[in-house]
């Protein structure tokens, strides 16, 4: 019998941006090959091939672009 489950949500940040996620992973019973993309700056956050797959919610938006402070 298959089995569907939610992890609780832990938080990943966007090592180009800095926007904070929080990231739940679903368990389901057939494979999934996919990825997820900062809603920020686009940047793969993740990538899978799984019955287990992640489910990004936007926390706090990152700065993007950067803005470089030299004149």
């Amino acid at each position: 019998m298959a089995t569907w489950a939610i992890s609780e949500g832990a938080e990943k940040q966007c090592p180009q941006c800095g926007s904070i996620y929080v990231v739940k992973h679903h368990q389901v019973p057939v494979k999934d090959d996919d990825s997820a993309d900062c809603e920020v700056c686009g940047i793969e956050l993740e990538r899978w091939k799984s019955t287990r797959y992640p489910v990004y919610t936007l926390k706090e938006r990152g700065q993007w672009p950067k803005h470089n402070d030299m004149p």
